[in-house]
């Protein structure tokens, strides 16, 4: 299928561990360097969930227990408290040129994280981005216009639309208000929830009666985060939704599944859409792409997650599919 080819990519960690290593090997490219020269930016378009601010504020670990961080043990939270490390996130301004010439084009700030050093530090972080020539959406609280932009690819229409979930009761008034304002604007609407319970790899309830809600409010493509483990896919109403793509970059080491994601390749033409996991593995915080058994093995495993009448096409590597709504124009 040709078409606009749109990169994908989840969780994306750029502090602790991953900033140690990288200033230990002395090569800014640290995390990128087992992906193949020029892959992110072979794609028309390339999108991430940076997962925390781009800033020089760095606040105290807090004494109480934060649930927006850590949703799935809250005293997991006091031990680390306790022998002093925190989990609040903040990267270094010096990767935002690594990021650009990587080819990142755009961001979601619509996260858990993005408030971790204040509204100073998210502030500081949405400014810095967008001096590099980043598009930045999406907000930890709020789904009124900061949680959208609208970019043109190749002559084409899109809105970019980040929720958070995590810790936050979202606005659906203020969400359904901007879903239309956006539908409005654009020949495609991609929605980037960032939601689920950590480390599951099928999505529950409450995930999916919001993306039943996003359907129904004009969404015609909806990829997920946060869980850091894969999920796998389906077909609402004739809207593909990817769950989650799990960690990108990051450093959570201790087990196999948070070491494992995926990055869509999203092709889009007139007629419709086609999906393509891209599975990885992640080695010292650095993402692998996997060719070979290695890929099949994992694209078999997702195949087996999704929904069953999506798991035929999703261990092949390719869903298809024609627009529900309208093609672009």
């Amino acid at each position: 299928m040709t078409g606009i080819r749109i990169l994908f990519v989840g969780d994306i960690m750029l502090g602790r561990k991953v900033a140690t290593r990288t200033i230990a090997s002395g090569d800014p490219t640290f995390a990128f360097r087992r992906l193949p020269e020029g892959w992110i930016s072979s794609f028309d378009y390339s999108v991430g969930n940076l997962e925390g601010p781009v800033t020089n504020i760095r606040l105290p670990p807090t004494e109480e227990v934060d649930r927006n961080l850590v949703t799935f043990d809250p005293e997991l939270l006091i031990r680390l408290h306790a022998i002093g490390i925190d989990l609040k996130m903040g990267f270094d301004p010096s990767v935002l040129p690594v990021l650009r010439d990587q080819g990142f084009r755009a961001f979601s700030h619509a996260n858990n994280h993005t408030l971790d050093q204040g509204k100073a530090g998210f502030e500081e972080s949405v400014r810095r981005l967008r001096e590099q020539g980043f598009v930045v959406f999406g907000h930890p609280k709020r789904a009124d216009a900061i949680a959208y932009r609208a970019v043109s690819i190749n002559g084409t229409s899109f809105g970019l639309c980040g929720f958070n979930l995590i810790g936050n009761e979202l606005d659906r008034s203020s969400a359904a208000e901007t879903l239309a304002r956006v539908r409005a604007e654009v020949d495609i609407l991609i929605v980037l929830p960032h939601w689920g319970p950590d480390f599951q790899d099928h999505p529950g309830p409450r995930e999916r009666e919001f993306a039943h809600w996003l359907v129904s409010n004009g969404a015609d493509l909806i990829i997920g985060g946060h869980p850091h483990v894969e999920q796998g896919f389906s077909l609402i109403g004739g809207v593909p939704v990817a769950w989650s793509l799990g960690n990108f970059i990051f450093d959570q080491e201790w087990s196999e599944n948070t070491c494992q994601g995926f990055a869509l390749a999203v092709t889009v033409d007139r007629q419709g859409w086609m999906l393509e996991p891209i599975p990885y593995t992640i080695e010292t915080c650095q993402p692998r792409l996997l060719v070979n058994m290695e890929r099949e093995h994992r694209l078999r495993r997702l195949g087996q997650i999704s929904d069953d009448d999506l798991a035929q096409s999703v261990t092949t590597g390719s869903v298809k599919g024609n627009w529900r709504v309208r093609p672009p124009t």
